[in-house]
């Protein structure tokens, strides 16, 4: 967080533990969860899942672009899992 005399910025948001992030239909959870204000992003890794309605997707780590509302799965050294309806 960035404090100044007339203005409050995040810069970032780390959090650790049961982390659920949601937007809209979409719900996502995670270890672990990284989000970026400038870069309107939030890197999930430790177990990430994203879930919208019955689709699927699972990997090392997930990239969600909350602007564009897109989403990058890496598999890492494992292997990503799709299940899509």
């Amino acid at each position: 967080i960035t404090l100044g005399t007339d203005k409050v910025a995040l810069r970032s948001v780390v959090a650790v533990g049961a982390v659920e992030l949601k937007q809209g239909a979409r719900i996502a959870t995670a270890g672990r969860a990284e989000f970026d204000n400038q870069a309107q992003t939030v890197i999930l890794s430790q177990n990430a899942v994203l879930r919208d309605g019955p689709n699927e997707v699972s990997g090392e780590s997930i990239v969600v672009d909350l602007a564009r509302e897109r989403s990058v799965v890496q598999g890492g050294q494992g292997r990503v899992r799709a299940v899509l309806f």
